[in-house]
């Protein structure tokens, strides 16, 4: 008898359960939702003019670098303790100097020479004041100019001369061209040299070239003339 009665009276229990939830089914709560706005950061921004940095690597080139070189031929006696690798120099310095006893001979040479030649010239001026010569007889007018004229020329020739020992005795000195940097040295004191040794390789500081690769960006940032 249980066995037929116990499943119906399950099948009518868990009917009526059914029934009941479906005609009495949970109210939804009602929930207010707020409306909530990200967080913003603002800043007030103001108009101003700036610089675009351009990163690039090149290579800088002194605008002006020369090959000093000696002029005479002699024995380095002194070297400024700037001509070195590196070694920064002023206009005017003297980097070398060579033996000069020779041509401080030459220079005192000269100006005897030139001490004579005025003699001469100042004996023939005096003998063309005088009507005669030391004969007595009166010297021709050409004869006399000419003569004079001479006397003028070994003046000449004399104090060309004396120029001309003195911008060797000059020379001896060799001295930097500007203010710039020492990019090598090669003498030392003691070398003999020939003119035209090479002394060093010296380049201006007061401008430089710097040549960068630069993309068509890049260089629109730039203000620069177009080629």
């Amino acid at each position: 008898f249980l066995r037929v009665t116990l499943p119906i009276v399950l099948l009518s229990f868990g009917a009526a359960a059914a029934w009941f939830l479906m005609s009495n089914p949970p109210k939804p709560k009602q929930q207010v939702v707020v409306a909530q706005m990200p967080p913003v950061k603002i800043q007030t921004v103001h108009l101003q003019t700036l610089n675009i940095p351009i990163y690039a690597r090149g290579m800088v080139i002194p605008a002006t670098e020369v090959m000093i070189v000696g002029e005479l031929p002699g024995q380095v006696i002194s070297v400024s303790p700037n001509l070195k690798n590196g070694g920064f120099v002023t206009k005017g310095e003297v980097l070398i100097r060579v033996s000069d006893a020779q041509y401080r001979l030459d220079v005192t040479r000269a100006r005897a020479q030139i001490v004579s030649a005025e003699e001469i010239y100042a004996k023939v001026q005096t003998e063309l004041s005088l009507e005669d010569d030391v004969k007595g007889l009166q010297s021709p007018q050409k004869y006399r100019l000419r003569k004079l004229e001479e006397a003028k020329s070994q003046l000449a020739a004399a104090q060309a001369g004396f120029r001309l020992a003195q911008m060797q005795l000059d020379r001896a000195e060799i001295k930097a061209p500007f203010d710039g940097r020492v990019r090598e040295a090669y003498l030392g004191v003691g070398q003999t040299i020939a003119a035209g040794t090479q002394i060093a390789r010296v380049y201006a500081v007061n401008a430089a070239e710097v040549r960068l690769p630069l993309s068509d960006q890049q260089f629109s940032l730039v203000d620069a003339p177009h080629a």
